[in-house]
Parts: C-alpha cells; sequence; structure tokens
C-alpha cells in the first residue's frame, strides 16, 4: 500500500471541513473567461475581486463560462489550467521562465528584492492558483523547478549542513546541468592545480536579473561566495569550499527570491502550509501537477507493506523485481 495517496485524501478530507467547501453552485461570483487561449487576465481580475475565498468556496467549474466554449464541467477546467500553465510560462504575461535552455524545468524570473506592486501581486494571484489546485485537486501542469516549490513551501534552512550541501546540488543540477557538471570537474579529485588556475574562477558570482519590459530593468551584480574574497582564485585546496558555495548561492535565488515570497503569500492564504508539513517537497510538486520527475527512491521510502506482504527478491516488490523494473522505465512526468 503506497503511503502518498492516503495522505494526499487526507489533506482533501482535511480541507474540505476546514473551509466547508459548499455545495452550492450559485454561491461564488462567475468567472467569465473572454479568450480561452489566454485566459490569465480573466482569471487575474476574477481573482482581485474575490479573494482567497473565491478560491477556496468552490471547484472552478461549477461557476465558470467560457465565451468560446458551449460545455463545460471538469474537462473544460483542466483545459484552462492548462492553457494558465502555458500562458504564464511561454505565452504573454510570463512569471515563469525556464531554469536553463536545456532543462525543461521552470522558475520564477530573478528579479529584485523589492518588485512592483503590480507585479508583486501577479505573483500572490498565482500563488493562489497553486492553492486552488492543492485544495481542489485541479492540478496546474508546469513542470516546477524543486527549489522554488521548497521556497514556496518556506522549507529554507540557514545552518548549513552535508544534508543541505547535497541538496542544493542536486537541485542545481535539475536546473542547470551544464553548471552542474562544471562543479563535478572542479571537484574531481585527479584534477591537478594547474588545471583549476587555466579556468581562472574566483569566489564570485555574477548575478543578473531578468528584464520585464515596463516593470523591471536587468542589472549585474557580482556576489562573493562564502568568506573568502571576490578576487580569491580556486585552487586544489580551496575547490571542495567553492563547490559547496556556488549551488547553495544559485539555488537560494531562487528560494529565497522576491517572486518566492509573493507566490506564498498567495498560496498560504488559501491552504494552511501546516496541513502539507507530511509532504515532502516531490510529493508537494505532484500534487500541484508538475514535476520534471518522480525520484523511485522517494516512492521506495513511502510505501508501507501489508502485514503479510512477501518481498522476496524474486517477487513483484522483491528489490530484483519491482523497484529494479521501475527504475528503469521512463520517469513519471507532467
Amino acid at each position: 500500500m503506497v503511503d502518498f495517496p492516503n495522505r494526499r485524501e487526507w489533506l482533501a478530507g482535511t480541507l474540505r471541513s476546514d473551509f466547508r467547501v459548499a455545495m452550492d453552485r450559485g454561491y461564488s461570483t462567475q468567472l467569465t473567461v473572454r479568450n480561452f487561449q489566454k485566459p490569465w487576465s480573466d482569471v487575474y481580475r476574477w481573482a482581485i475581486a474575490n479573494g482567497p475565498p473565491g478560491w477556496q468556496h468552490s471547484p472552478l467549474s461549477w461557476h465558470m463560462r467560457c465565451e468560446t466554449h458551449i460545455a463545460s464541467g471538469p474537462g473544460v477546467e483542466r483545459d484552462l489550467m492548462e492553457q494558465i500553465a502555458k500562458e504564464l510560462s511561454s505565452g504573454g504575461n510570463l512569471l515563469l521562465t525556464r531554469a536553463s535552455d536545456k532543462d525543461p524545468v521552470y522558475r520564477p524570473f530573478h528579479l529584485p528584492d523589492s518588485i512592483p506592486p503590480g507585479l508583486e501581486t501577479a505573483y500572490v494571484v498565482f500563488g493562489e492558483v497553486l492553492g486552488y489546485a492543492i485544495l481542489h485537486q485541479s492540478p496546474l501542469p508546469v513542470a516546477s523547478a524543486t527549489s522554488f516549490v521548497r521556497g514556496v513551501l518556506g522549507r529554507v534552512e540557514i545552518q548549513v549542513t552535508f544534508a543541505t550541501e547535497k541538496r542544493d546540488f542536486q537541485e542545481l543540477q535539475e536546473m542547470d546541468a551544464q553548471e552542474a557538471n562544471t562543479l563535478q570537474w572542479i571537484r574531481n579529485k585527479d584534477r591537478t592545480s594547474e588545471d583549476l588556475y587555466a579556468a581562472d574562477l574566483t569566489f564570485s558570482l555574477e548575478e543578473t536579473t531578468d528584464i520585464i519590459p515596463g516593470l523591471t530593468r536587468g542589472t549585474t551584480v557580482e556576489t562573493k561566495l562564502g568568506r573568502r574574497d571576490v578576487t580569491e582564485k580556486i585552487t586544489h585546496q580551496n575547490r571542495n569550499e567553492y563547490v559547496a558555495f556556488r549551488p547553495m548561492r544559485q539555488v537560494d535565488r531562487v528560494s529565497s527570491s522576491s517572486a518566492v515570497r509573493a507566490t506564498r503569500k498567495g498560496l498560504t492564504s488559501v491552504v494552511p502550509l501546516e496541513h502539507l508539513s507530511v509532504f515532502s517537497t516531490a510529493e508537494v510538486a505532484l500534487i500541484l501537477g508538475g514535476a520534471k520527475e518522480f525520484s523511485v527512491v522517494d516512492m521506495r521510502n513511502s510505501v508501507k507493506w501489508p502485514a503479510g506482504t512477501k518481498t522476496h527478491r524474486n517477487s513483484l516488490f522483491g528489490f530484483s523485481g519491482f523497484w529494479k523494473k521501475r527504475a528503469q522505465m521512463s520517469v513519471l512526468c507532467f
């Protein structure tokens, strides 16, 4: 018996009880979508007018009307969530961008610590949409970077440990495999001092904020990595410190960003974070509807075997059976 579906069902029941989701289809103000291919502006205005209670009370399919669609119901709502995801990640109202050119996971733009009120409100409404996706089990199909989801959940540790270093490297690898491979090259025990000297790297990171026309201007600053001077070269002796601090900073730029803080404000106005504490970050990403992949290790660790279940290596669920085969299969994608 896999534990994840049971905890997800518990979450749904708890949220329904907390907010007393009513069966009155006429309660919520009707959401009218005029352009189904680009619905964000209509959804945004509806969200501003109704606030968090509008998201909490009932599924959109109960009161949503599309001027370009005759049909209604859960199927149309699924299509709507897909169109919202497309518009926010690749359409005309961008709030998300690909973490790198080659890795199909999305994160918010790199923005200044203080962002214009209008842009901040857009991220708050986006967070409300994520809260709605959890509350009403209506996924928003975007492959979200783990650092982004973890930041929205407020799971940002100040103390650095071996576990956080490993996690930061894995999250950087998810967002930018090329940069992670470079760090692996630096960390390689066979790398000579001459190799590192030729690479001409220092304990600094050039950070650029993204340009959003009419809202933010791009700026570039040089940030110090760790406690060393920005001009200090990477050597054979200090390379491990560099390899630890660079992923930490790159991941922190996402998980602690102004956009993530605004998104968290919106999500928590719809769903209390304490209800999500029983889920791992990867599981929350699945609930939201956007995960690049799901770890077979996480899946295996979340399984509970009923009494009397045989787990012999030659059985379906044995180590050399089920889990080995599962690891060889294509990952779960959304």
